[in-house]
């Protein structure tokens, strides 16, 4: 056998690359080498020698390749692996804009006090006293939203037809595209109450839209029951106390006790069992004295007061 075709019938076995016949020839050849017999391949011991240096210098670069080859195989995999990885999170990303990698910055409002925010869109929104409300540090390439988790907010919200706002309690939701609204969602007072200034809004609970809402109109939601009433209300009295100004209009007791709280920090009562079921329209000024407060509200049904520091009754 010459000796290029020998270096070459070995490449090829040890590759993996040779037909059946050849492939059984050197399993033949390989077979006939024991260690009692060894039958010289060729006439001169130089040519041996010299072709044994070639096989082992063939079989270390046959290995040197096929080890490269399964590093080379291991690294696409990896390489794969990752770019899927890095493909899937790039589109959870993009399909999460918004959704949940904005970060959330709580603002609360402490009793007597009314807080101003502006939000990245350069909405304005007033946030009364006793309330909290959850703003993103920046909105979403879909939507606007905010979350009123208590208390009462007005909102004065930028015009974006391409990208909604919408105000979250947990109970009420309200979308907007562009108009000023106000938001009151205080638990202790057991309703939620949407009143609209300008624009139109869209109120919905978890089973779906209840009522679009014109100026000048106010949803009632009654967080026990899950029912709604529409009533007229004057926006301007709705939004009032954003200035200071709080009106109440046909408000019971608790309600007349949770104002006074929120405003000057009193706690109300009363042991008169007529006192607890009257109804009260008044406006409270939060810039007027406690004192003069206390003497409008007897005055309406005439009553007196007593007085000891915040705690205050009735009779």
């Amino acid at each position: 056998m010459k000796r290029e075709n020998f270096k070459r019938l070995i490449a090829n076995y040890l590759d993996d690359d040779t037909p059946s016949s050849q492939h059984q020839v050197v399993d033949h050849w390989y077979h006939s080498f024991d260690d009692t017999k060894q039958a010289p391949l060729f006439d001169q011991n130089n040519d041996e020698q010299r072709i044994k240096k070639e096989i082992y210098h063939n079989l270390s670069g046959t290995w040197k390749r096929s080890y490269h080859r399964r590093s080379r195989m291991r690294l696409m995999l990896a390489a794969s692996i990752l770019l899927a990885t890095l493909t899937a999170i790039l589109s959870i990303q993009i399909w999460n804009t918004g959704k949940a990698t904005a970060t959330y910055i709580s603002y609360t409002s402490s009793r007597g006090a009314v807080r101003k925010l502006v939000l990245p869109d350069k909405s304005v929104v007033w946030i009364n006293a006793g309330s909290t409300i959850r703003v993103p540090d920046k909105f979403n390439q879909q939507e606007r939203q905010v979350f009123l988790d208590e208390g009462e907010a007005f909102f004065q919200v930028q015009k974006d037809p391409k990208h909604p706002f919408i105000v979250t309690t947990p109970t009420v939701s309200t979308r907007v595209l562009g108009t000023s609204f106000n938001v009151r969602a205080y638990r202790a007072l057991r309703q939620i109450k949407v009143t609209v200034a300008t624009g139109r809004v869209a109120v919905s609970d978890s089973r779906g839209l209840m009522s679009v809402l014109k100026p000048d109109q106010e949803l009632c939601y009654d967080l026990q029951s899950g029912k709604h009433t529409l009533e007229f209300r004057n926006a301007g009295q709705s939004k009032s106390w954003t200035t200071g100004d709080y009106w109440l209009r046909n408000a019971d007791f608790n309600e007349l006790c949770f104002s006074l709280s929120n405003i000057y920090g009193l706690q109300l009562r009363s042991n008169n069992a007529d006192v607890r079921h009257y109804r009260f329209n008044l406006k409270i000024d939060s810039h007027s004295s406690i004192e003069n407060t206390l003497k409008t509200i007897c005055s309406i049904h005439q009553n007196n007061y007593r007085r000891n520091g915040n705690d205050v009754e009735i009779y």
